[in-house]
Parts: structure tokens; sequence; C-alpha cells
């Protein structure tokens, strides 16, 4: 059963009706991010036991002395030491640097090879041994170096824990109680009750580009663990995994899951109310039904099966992991099948690092349209009526496709590999561009972000992330500004009055206006912001994953290392930066998109700024030019197959005293009733 977790001429986002008179509902919500009239409660926890208990200090405990609790797995008190030189011919990093250190249990005042070991306290998980040693930049040309750092752990039940240990270092050693840790980022480790020591050693990356020397190790509950929850009024396992916000619509919230789902669900319960899949063999065309008999005679079956077990998802059970697997291995098999049809039109693009249904689903208030990574697109009723299924296969490339469908001008535009646009009502093509520079076209990048659909003198149009303008009507591009992609095209602008940001995995926030709309156009206004953040700790340069947030003249831009930069979006300067204690990891787990750390846009709840980073943290701010933090949120579970952390890169959607979130696994809905 379910079981609760215990002007001249604005510019405008596209909110406006659809032909049945209501707003449209998607990626963001309105694609703003921002719910004004939302209550969220500001704190909720799912935590396990043995991290609720955890206390930690650096020195040696006293008699009696069980240390400061860190709830949140984080510990923020430790003795460093360092920076001791590395000698050349040191190159068996299992070897001892200095001798017995293995066996260290240091105090403040110690010495070892001339440094001293003082106490350090830590704002976030990040230990940034640049900034602790007062390294102003870390060149290439440096000498390597090594850092220690210790801490006591107080552990009441002696229970293993899982630790996520990001690292920006050569080599990491590190010692449990005086034996040496072998293990990768993510390892188990068999806790004494009472009292454990780490030890951590670290030597400088020779890489220096970065600017990086640190360690982030975070603590959660290992194995068979018990959790405590609060404010978590029901979780929802998921027919498979799927990283694609959800959206409420009226009483109902859509979502989707791998391969090709979408799921309707009660949103005051949970209930599964339907399941839909959407495979190559919904799109089969009246003709090809007729000249492919023989395949038809493999599909048929397979897909009745398939529909079956749609049907049988429906109601308060939980999804059952053998049918799952069975309904993704039919839904795997029927489109490989497909290709006895047409190899070539039904030819499964390669699965990218964000799965198959990625996208957030789309709504009018009476459809509820839907894209995945096979290139399907699908249009149901609310109540689960298909009403077409579209195919647009299309090169995904390294990464797949992970931008979401918007609702325009009766067109519902999405971008693969390049722009198109259906007719909502019918499915069918009416235009798409051709952005593949062999053929001529405009970018050589992929754009993983979502569209932005905007209005200008009444006239619609389309940005997107590479900087085009595209005339909805017809797909004409009337402006086009090349931006190098460098680590990649991940953010999606956003409109705001008549100003468009957009920001670039590099930093560089664009900020545009259009005076109208013409089969060629310049902006009027066109200026850079350049974000920096070289002086904070960075997994791969500080990439920006995220989308920003506009609220009351500012913009609020979160990169994957959790480094919140504040900018003014009229004198367009940066008010504050600041890194945010985001708990955040980034490593392959499969295939999935566990490794861009935050990747969730930050949101708007009510009063305040909510960010959710990639490991279940998130962080309740208030908005401003001063950071002020309300507070601190853990949402931990372990994936089904017990190997890591339930991984959450969607952003959260707001519904009157609730929110909504998608998580690997599971559908959240938090709340304070």
């Amino acid at each position: 059963m379910h079981k609760p977790l215990h002007v001249p001429c604005l510019i405008t986002l596209l909110l406006v009706a659809s032909a049945a008179g209501a707003e449209q509902v998607g990626w963001r919500g309105d694609g703003t991010g921002r719910y004004p009239r939302a209550e969220p409660p500001l704190t909720w926890s799912r935590i396990a036991r043995s991290v609720k208990a955890l206390r930690a200090q650096a020195e040696e405990p006293k008699a009696g002395e069980t240390g400061a609790p860190i709830p949140d797995g984080v510990i923020r008190e430790w003795l460093i030491l360092g920076p001791i030189a590395v000698p050349e011919g040191f190159k068996k990093m299992q070897d001892e640097l200095l001798a017995g250190e293995s066996a260290w249990a240091p105090k403040v005042g110690d010495k070892a090879a001339a440094a001293i070991w003082k106490k350090a306290n830590c704002e976030t998980a990040s230990v940034s041994f640049r900034k602790l040693f007062g390294i102003e930049t870390l060149t290439p040309d440096m000498p390597t170096q090594a850092a220690y750092c210790c801490a006591r752990l107080y552990s009441e039940s002696g229970a293993p824990l899982r630790m996520n240990l990001m690292k920006a270092a050569k080599d990491l050693q590190l010692w449990l109680n005086g034996e040496l840790v072998k293990g990768a980022a993510v390892t188990v480790l068999k806790l004494n009750k009472g009292w454990n020591r780490l030890l951590f050693r670290v030597i400088s990356p020779n890489d220096k580009s970065n600017g990086s020397w640190y360690i982030r190790p975070v603590f959660f509950g290992a194995g068979d663990c018990a959790y405590d929850s609060e404010h978590i009024l029901w979780a929802r396992k998921t027919p498979g995994v799927g990283i694609g916000s959800p959206i409420v619509v009226g009483d109902r919230v859509f979502f989707t899951a791998n391969m090709c789902n979408l799921i309707c669900a009660d949103k005051r319960t949970g209930k599964t109310l339907w399941v839909r899949s959407s495979t190559y063999f919904d799109g089969l065309s009246t003709a090809e039904k007729k000249t492919h008999a023989a395949a038809l005679a493999e599909l048929v079956p397979l897909d009745t099966k398939l529909k079956e077990l749609d049907a049988a998802l429906a109601g308060d059970s939980e999804p059952e992991a053998v049918a799952c697997k069975e309904k993704a291995d039919i839904e795997m098999k029927i489109h490989k099948l497909m290709k006895g049809v047409d190899a070539e039109k039904y030819n499964l693009p390669g699965v990218g690092e964000a799965g198959w249904a990625p996208m957030t689903p789309v709504s009018d208030g009476k459809h509820v349209y839907v894209a995945f990574a096979t290139g399907t697109l699908a249009c149901f009723d609310l109540d689960g009526k298909r009403v077409w299924t579209a195919l647009e296969i299309h090169n995904p490339g390294e990464h797949g496709f992970t931008g979401s469908p918007v609702l325009q001008d009766g067109n519902l535009v999405m971008y693969f590999d390049r722009l198109i646009a259906l007719d909502g009502q019918t499915g069918q093509r009416v235009w798409a561009t051709d952005t593949r520079p062999e053929k001529g076209g405009l970018n050589t990048y992929k754009i993983h972000g979502t569209v932005c659909p905007i209005k200008v003198g009444g006239e619609g149009a389309i940005f997107t992330g590479q900087g085009q303008l595209i005339r909805t009507r017809d797909g004409k591009s009337l402006y086009f500004e090349f931006y190098k992609a460098g680590k990649g095209r991940c953010t999606s602008p956003i409109a705001e009055g008549d100003l468009i940001f957009n920001l670039s995995g590099e930093g560089a926030l664009r900020i545009l206006s259009f005076p109208y709309i013409a089969d060629a156009v310049q902006p009027s206004k066109l200026q850079t912001v350049t974000i920096d953040t070289r002086n904070f700790p960075a997994w791969f340069g500080g990439a920006f994953m995220a989308s920003p947030l506009y609220h009351e003249g500012l913009l609020y831009c979160v990169n994957m290392d959790g480094v919140l930069t504040v900018v003014d979006a009229k004198a367009e300067t940066v008010v504050y930066q600041k890194l945010l204690d985001a708990d955040l990891f980034a490593a392959h787990q499969g295939w999935w998109a566990g490794r861009g750390q935050l990747g969730s846009s930050p949101a708007l709840g009510g009063k305040h700024l909510f960010v959710f980073g990639n490991q279940g943290t998130a962080l309740v701010l208030e908005p401003g030019r001063v950071f002020k933090q309300v507070s601190k949120n853990r949402l931990e579970c372990q994936m089904s197959n017990g190997n890591a952390q339930e991984v959450i890169t969607t952003c959260p959607v707001f519904d009157g005293k609730r929110i909504y979130v998608r998580a690997e696994e599971h559908l959240y809905c938090i709340g304070a009733e």
C-alpha cells in the first residue's frame, strides 16, 4: 500500500489562456519559478536515525563528552595541518608521507613537519584548504602540497554510515580509527559505538585550473536503517526513475517516469489515477499498420500487455519491482521491434545521462502534453484519453535531451537537437528549424534547457538558450547571437517585463530586450554581467545548470557547486555571492544525471526562496540584498539498490500549503497539515 514517509512593447512570458481559457502550467509552473500565493512549510525532514543522532568535534574528547549534534551529517569543526611539501619522488599514495601518520590522534598545538595543528570551523561541508591556508591563487607551477584534517565522530549505535566524498585533489587517503579505508566516492564506514577518529590526507591537485583544493564529506544512513520524518505528507514510489518536475492541474499532479510513462496522481493522497505509456507503436500510421502485418503480429500482443500493466498501476498500491521491470522490458522491446517497420524512422537514439524521462509535462487546463527523450510526444486529456502521438527522433549527443515542451499560440514547442512546433490539437508538425552546422545550421552545441516563450507587440516568439529569437507562427529565425557553449548550455532563459535574461554555463548573464517583431530584428538592449565563481570550491569550473530566478529587481543564480550569486537586474552588478550549505555530490550513478550537483533552479514559494541540492538538502532563504538562511532541510532516501542517495535535480512545485518534489524514485508531498 501507499505509505506516508511520516512601454512601448512589453515582452511577457506567455501565461495567457489557451483555447479553453486556462493558464498553462509547465516547467517551473508558469515558467518563472515564482509561486507568490503559496504558503509552504519552511521546515521538513526525512533523516536516518543513525545520522540524526551523530555528534562530532575536532578535539580528543574528554570523559563524558559526546560532541555537538550534526543531524545533517556535516562535520563543521576540524583540526587542520599544513600545507606540507610533498617530495617529487612520492608517488605511491598509499605509502606514508610522514612517519606514523595513520595512527595520529592530534591535539591543537601538536607539530608535524614544522606545521602546527589548528582548529578550523567551516560554514558548509566543504573543507577548502586553499581558504584555510590563505592561498590566494592555486597555479600550475606551485609545488605539490599535502593537507591533513582530523575530526572525532560520536555514534550512539555504531550503525554503518554511507559517506559521499567530493574532492579536488591529486590523491586522498582516509583512516578511520587508524585503519585505512578503501573505497570510491561513495563509501560505507563501519563505525565503532561511541567515539571514532577520522583522519584525511589530501594532496593538492596537479591541475590548478579550477583553483580548488578541498574535500566535502557528507554522511547518510546505510543499509536497512530507520528514518524519522517531519512534514512529509506522503511519498509515492514511481513505476520508473525520472528527473522531470511534476505539474499540478486542478486536484491532480502529473509527472513522467522511465521509459516513456506519464503518471496522473491525486495531489491530496498520492493515489495513482492512471498511467499511460507512449511508445513508437502508439505513433503508427494507418498506412503502416496495413503494410507491416508481420511486424504487428509480434507488436500488438506486447502493446496489449503493456496497457494491461499500465492499468494495473492505478490505485493505492506501491508499484511492484517485478511488474515495473516487466513493463520496462516490454517498452524497450517494442522500440527495438519497431525498427522492423521502418529502420530509419524508428531508430531509437542512445539514452543520455538524464534518462528517457527528464522532461516536465505542460498543460493548458484541458490537456496534458508530454515529451520523452525517445523523440516521442503525446497529448492526453485529464482523464488519460490519448488525443495524439507524434515522433520527432533526433541525435541526442553525449548528454541526451532534457528541455521541456512549452505551449504558445496553439503550438507545442520543443527543443531536441532542433526546435520544432507541433499543432496542439493534432500533433502535426507546423515547422522545424535546422540547427545542424553541417547543413548551414545555427549552432554546434546542444541546448539542454527549456526555451522561453515571449510576446513582443502581441506577436509570439521563442527565445532559446543559444541566443536565438524565432517567430512562433512560422519558425523564422529573427535574431541569432552565437554563444560558444563551453561548459554547456543547460540553463533556460527567462523573461520579465521587457527583458530577457540568458545565463550561460560559464556564468555570462546576457540581458536583452527587443523593440518589435519583424523578419529581422536587433535587440534594443544587450548587456552582459559576468559572474565569477573562481574563489569558491569547484568540481567542474563552476558551471551553471540551474536557471535564474527573478524577484523584485534581483536575479538569483546558483551554479552547480552551490555558489549563489545575486545580481541587481537594473544596475547590472553583483550584489553578493555565497557558498550554500547544500551538501552536493557529483559522481556517476549508473548512467543517471546525479553528477550535475545543483541542477534544480531556485524557486520562490510565498515569501521565501527555496534551493534544492541533488542529495535531498533544501535551503530556505530570505530574498533580498543580504544573505539570510531561514532553515536547512534534508529529504534522505536510499535508492532501491541501496547503493546511493536518491538524487533530486528537478524544480519544486508549490500548491497552497504543499510542496511537490520529484526525486529519482519517488514523488514527495511536503506539507504542515
